[in-house]
């Protein structure tokens, strides 16, 4: 009899198990063998219990060679054998040992995560063996493959991926001969966050994510790296913070919030015109929760503002007086402004001729509301 407890907690089927034990060990009942797998080790009276998964510094082995058999008609026929380097350095063909770290880390958010991270590294592999693959896939080569990437968004909140956009554009606004490099900076730094890592990374390690690039014949790489670190960072909002007197560069994931939360509290004189009781907010769940209540409140300005102008305009009909064209255009124009959303609302431009604009708009969608109260109810 076999028993594979898969994600379920082994040790709440404890009494089960000790049951069919005792059977199994009863002299006059026929040879009954009983095999139970599970992901964590359970004590049962009367059985033998063995640990048939890897220990920690079996893993990059377990993963590689996973990764190298996973939908190959011949295992490792593609890759060669699982064996680490000959130098004993960790590494496993075609991997540096840093590079299974970060594909180990980036893939534990999982049930499954030896499974995950085989999964992964054989996105890499395939994509590897696709490309060039002069060298070993080093860790700062890791944001340059796209299943590596997906990953990073997996396991990024909303607003990290909306940091990572941000840091990446920064990156491609710097000048044509820095682009590439600050792009790779900014992969590795990201790269480090999302598999949990909150120190920052410091000029030394971001060297060798650039080493491919000639910095400076005259051996003043790390000083120029320094530069284009400084240039990004400035131009990152927020998003990217170095230290300079730690020469470290880290990823802050919730800039773009940050960023965000200005955004609402500039425009807030304009969203209350939809929502009375909104208030500044001062963190990332205070936006959350003033946004859903933002858009439940123009929904119903929507529903109210296509209603009003049915009523005005069956009015107008009875009583022969119909709505005039630059009126029924203040109710295309509140309308618009209802439907286009609160997030159109918080990112509307806030220079002064667009403020006086708008609020030209809603007054004179006020004036018309009230007219809509003022209409009987029997008309």
């Amino acid at each position: 009899m076999l028993i594979d407890f898969g994600d379920c907690e082994a040790k709440d089927h404890v009494d089960a198990i000790d049951t069919l034990a005792e059977l199994a060990n009863k002299p006059k009942l026929p040879r009954l063998v009983i095999m139970a797998a599970a992901r964590e080790p359970i004590d049962v009276d009367g059985a033998h219990a063995y640990a048939v998964g890897c220990e920690p510094d079996e893993a990059p082995g377990v993963v590689v060679g996973r990764a190298r058999y996973l939908d190959e008609a011949e295992p490792g026929t593609s890759f060669g054998r699982v064996g680490p380097a000959a130098d004993h350095s960790g590494a496993y063909f075609p991997f540096e040992a840093d590079a299974l770290g970060l594909i180990s880390e980036l893939s534990r958010s999982g049930s499954y995560h030896l499974a995950a991270a085989s999964q992964l590294a054989r996105a890499v592999l395939l994509e590897w063996q696709a490309g060039s693959n002069a060298s070993l896939i080093r860790a700062t080569d890791l944001p340059g493959f796209d299943g590596v990437r997906d990953a990073i968004e997996r396991n990024l909140s909303e607003s990290g991926v909306a940091a990572m956009r941000i840091a990446m554009s920064a990156a491609q606004g710097l000048h044509p001969n820095s682009r590439e490099m600050a792009a790779r900076i900014v992969g590795f730094v990201v790269l480090r966050r999302a598999c949990g890592s909150t120190a920052g990374a410091e000029v030394d390690a971001l060297i060798a994510t650039v080493r491919d690039y000639p910095l400076d014949a005259n051996g003043g790489g790390r000083e120029t790296l320094v530069r284009v670190i400084k240039e990004l960072a400035a131009s990152s909002q927020g998003t990217l913070l170095f230290d300079a007197a730690n020469r470290t560069l880290c990823f802050n994931p919730d800039a773009a919030n940050a960023q965000r939360i200005s955004s609402f509290n500039t425009a807030l004189q304009l969203l209350r015109r939809f929502d009375a009781t909104l208030m500044p907010v001062q963190d990332a769940r205070g936006l959350q929760n003033s946004i859903e209540g933002l858009r439940l409140a123009m929904a119903a300005a929507l529903e109210a503002a296509i209603r009003n102008r049915e009523v005005l305009s069956l009015a107008g009909q009875q009583f022969g007086a119909s709505l005039r064209s630059e009126q029924l255009r203040s109710f295309d124009d509140y309308i618009a402004l209802a439907e286009a959303g609160a997030d159109a609302l918080i990112d509307a431009d806030a220079t002064i001729e667009n403020q006086i604009a708008r609020d030209r708009k809603l007054s004179e969608y006020d004036t018309l509301e009230a007219l809509e109260i003022a209409v009987p109810c029997d008309a």
